[in-house]
């Protein structure tokens, strides 16, 4: 079931006609055009902001370093086993 949410936001009214521009050109000016894109920019909005999250806790696991175990012994073979 598709449940909407109705929104009143303000823009600058040039990047609004260029929203508008991209919308038609990418959905054409049918009916849900608008909304398509709108779902379209938040949701790449939101996963890129969780790929930077990802990236971000990446990053301080490198610095932190990874601890294994002191005496962890493995073979070349075993490290490339498929």
């Amino acid at each position: 079931m598709y449940m909407s949410k109705t929104i009143t936001i303000s823009v600058d009214e040039k990047i609004d006609r260029q929203f508008r521009e991209y919308a038609r050109s990418k959905y054409g000016k049918r009916k849900g055009h608008l909304r398509k894109a709108y779902e379209e920019a938040f949701g790449l909005l939101l996963n890129n902001g969780e790929q930077e999250r990802i990236r971000s806790e990446a990053l301080e696991m490198l610095h932190k370093g990874v601890k294994v175990k002191r005496y962890w012994k493995f073979n070349r073979d075993e490290a490339h086993e498929r």
